[in-house]
Order: structure tokens, then C-alpha cells, then sequence
């Protein structure tokens, strides 16, 4: 079984791909960030982001290559164990 995480799933792509996953056999999860809740579906998880905790937009990916497709830890480097100074 296969587990799917969908960032945007209150989007228009996002709603759609995760309808698609929700009635797919292949897929046992689907793990959505959002900032808002989601019907609730035996196949979902939905943990809620607070976009306030998020630093500006300029301050993410130091503001030299443009943006990064991660958050800027605020202990210093990127969310997900990049470290600060790669792309």
C-alpha cells in the first residue's frame, strides 16, 4: 500500500488529486498539510500549518537563489535537514 503526502490539497489540483488518492485502492493514506481543516475520510490525516509561524517570503531561501521549495527552519538551515547553504 502506498502512502501519499499532498501539500495544496485545498486547492483546485490539490482537491482533485485528493479525491483521486481517497478512492484509490492503492492508496492506504494520504497525509495533507493544510491550513485549514479537511472533510474528515477514514484514509486521512491532516495535520493544520499556522502560516504565521512561517518567516517572509524574502527570508526563505536567503533571498540570493529565489525561493526554495522548503521552509526556513527558524534554527538555521531548511525544514526537512537541508542545510542552509545548498539549493
Amino acid at each position: 500500500m502506498t502512502t501519499l503526502m499532498l501539500v495544496g490539497a485545498t486547492g483546485l489540483v490539490g482537491g482533485a488529486t485528493l479525491r483521486q488518492a481517497q478512492g484509490d485502492a492503492r492508496v492506504s493514506r494520504v497525509v495533507a498539510l493544510t491550513r485549514r481543516p479537511l472533510p474528515r475520510h477514514p484514509k486521512l490525516e491532516n495535520p493544520l500549518v499556522i502560516s504565521s509561524t512561517y518567516p517572509p517570503m524574502s527570508v526563505v531561501g536567503g533571498g540570493q537563489r529565489g525561493l526554495h521549495p522548503r521552509h526556513h527552519h527558524p534554527q538555521g538551515g531548511l525544514a526537512g535537514g537541508v542545510p542552509s547553504g545548498r539549493p
